[in-house]
């Protein structure tokens, strides 16, 4: 079986802070066949992520080196090739996708 290789390019721009009120968790996102999700500020939103789990295969959380989480972070999800397949900002620290396994 071929494995696919994928470049994961990252840019981090903020550090968040939890706001007093909790967010719900973003609608997922679907770029190329990959369906991705952000978000993660507040208890629960982070729950709803701990709970869709399983469903993603790809699941980064961005944080500063000393621990504070950050937001509006570009992602881009690239073919070893470069091809861009996904790219979004990140609506918190938690940027989940679901790459799909290569087909014939």
């Amino acid at each position: 079986m071929k494995m696919h290789r994928f470049i994961v390019v990252v840019r981090a721009s903020a550090a968040i802070n939890a706001p007093a009120v909790s967010q719900v968790m973003t609608p997922s996102q679907t770029q190329n066949g990959i369906e991705f999700v952000t978000g993660g500020v507040g208890r629960d939103s982070t729950d709803a992520f701990r709970a869709v789990t399983p469903d993603f295969n790809l699941r980064p959380t961005f944080s500063r080196p000393g621990g504070a989480f950050l937001a509006n972070v570009k992602v881009e999800l690239r073919e070893a090739q470069g091809r861009t397949l996904a790219t979004t900002i990140t609506q918190g620290p938690f940027s989940f996708a679901g790459v799909p396994a290569e087909t014939p």
